[in-house]
This record gives C-alpha cells, sequence and structure tokens, in this order.
C-alpha cells in the first residue's frame, strides 16, 4: 500500500533545496508546489472515495465508473485548475503565469535539471517540462495515478453483491475504504506540513522521520485508527482482528 502514498515524497524531493539568488523567491515556489501537491491528492481522494464509498452503500450501481461519474469528473476538473493555478501563482512571477519571462528558473527551485516528467509506473506522465506549467502538468498527472491506485487497492477487490446490503460484511467493505483514504488524506497533510517546515528552515531532517517531530507521529495515530476502525468493523463479535 505504501507504494501508492508516494507521490507528495517524490514531489517534494523535487521542490527541496537551498535557495538561489537566480530567482526573486524561489522558497515560494517550492512550498506552492509541495502544497499544491498535496491538496490535489487530498482533493482527489475524497471525491473518488466518496463515488467508491456510495457503490459501497448502494447509492450508486456497482457498475459506476467513478472517473466517468459526471459529478466526479466536475470536481476534478475544478481540481485540475487549482492545482495549476496554485503553481502559476507561487512561480510563475508577477504576472503569475506560467511561461512568461519572469518565471522563477527552474534551476533555482531544482527542476532545472528534469526535462520530461519521470513517469509513475509507467503509466505515460512524461510530458515535457520547460517551465511552471510543465511542472503542474507532471505533478497532476503522477499525483492522479497514485490517487487511482490506491483507491483501486481501497475499493477494487470488494465483492459487489454486498452493496447496498448492510450486511456484515457491507459494513466491513466500507470501513476499509473510508478508514484507508482518511489514512491518505492524513498521511499527506503531515508530509506537506513536514517539508514545509524544512524549506522555511525550521528543521534540516528528511520527512517523515525523523522529519520536524510531528509527522511521523501524527502518521503512526492516524495509521492506528485506521486499523482500529477496520478491526471494529470487520473483526466480528470481539471487534479483533
Amino acid at each position: 500500500m505504501f507504494n501508492r502514498l508516494v507521490v507528495l515524497a517524490f514531489v517534494t524531493v523535487f521542490a527541496l533545496g537551498g535557495t538561489h539568488s537566480a530567482s526573486a523567491d524561489p522558497t515560494k515556489c517550492k512550498q506552492g508546489i509541495a502544497k499544491a501537491s498535496a491538496k490535489y491528492v487530498q482533493g482527489r481522494t475524497k471525491v473518488f472515495q466518496k463515488c467508491e464509498g456510495a457503490k459501497a452503500k448502494g447509492q450508486l450501481t456497482p457498475a459506476t465508473v467513478c472517473a466517468s461519474d459526471a459529478k466526479t469528473v466536475t470536481i476534478v476538473a475544478v481540481l485540475d485548475g487549482k492545482l495549476a493555478a496554485s503553481i502559476a501563482k507561487a512561480c510563475g512571477g508577477n504576472d503569475k503565469t506560467c511561461g512568461t519571462v519572469d518565471d522563477d528558473p527552474l534551476a533555482s527551485i531544482q527542476w532545472g535539471g528534469i526535462t520530461t516528467c519521470p513517469d509513475f509506473e509507467s503509466l505515460g506522465c512524461t510530458n515535457p517540462i520547460t517551465n511552471c506549467t510543465g511542472i503542474s502538468t507532471c505533478i497532476r498527472c503522477i499525483d492522479a495515478a497514485a490517487v487511482d491506485q490506491a483507491i483501486t487497492l481501497y475499493y477494487g477487490a470488494m465483492v459487489t453483491s454486498e452493496f447496498g446490503t448492510s450486511s456484515a460484511v457491507n459494513k466491513c467493505q466500507q470501513a476499509i475504504g473510508k478508514s484507508t483514504t482518511k489514512f491518505l488524506s492524513a498521511r499527506s497533510k503531515a508530509l506537506q506540513k513536514c517539508w514545509d517546515g524544512r524549506l522555511k528552515a525550521a528543521h534540516a531532517n528528511p520527512c517523515p522521520t525523523p522529519g520536524d517531530g510531528k509527522a511521523g507521529p501524527s502518521i503512526a495515530k492516524a495509521d492506528a485508527k485506521k486499523i482500529s476502525t477496520i478491526c471494529k468493523a470487520c473483526g466480528g463479535s470481539d471487534k479483533l482482528c
């Protein structure tokens, strides 16, 4: 599962580094990239969990493809736009537009040697990167692929004949899907805060461990809550796994 939760770390690896004089505020740009990525991961996770959760509850048919669901598609389009706008605002200079002369130079934000998006498990995230538009396209593609794989892991193997029955199995299904997506979002938030602290020079550690001293415990707490919720719903009469 953790292979599908690495996307924020991927983004911040390229966002981190020392401040350079080539740009007015490359730190602001790097912070903006990491924050925008985290928000996108959390937003996409939430909208797909709602759709898959509605299927498990019997509110949508089991055959519903969430990636094509009208409500889901509309919200994802808004998230896509916010991601691009946030990165342009942080990295696009005074005009807050990527691709113009006052952009933060890619080298100043540690993206200078990346001419092509490095992809995620050969899923086609290979767009060219010549300015911050390419960065937002790359991040959107990789974040989306990682979240979609996680959602498939959480919901894809469920027995659809139980959907909407409110049976013990169905309650277990719902708990698995909801608690794991909550954990994914909590982990994303903790990592983003930790990396942001490093960018602000509050610490110089890799995240989450030792990180800022908060991310690790926060993730561990979220993981324990996830396990407890699943065991309570799926562990039978003693509520133990």
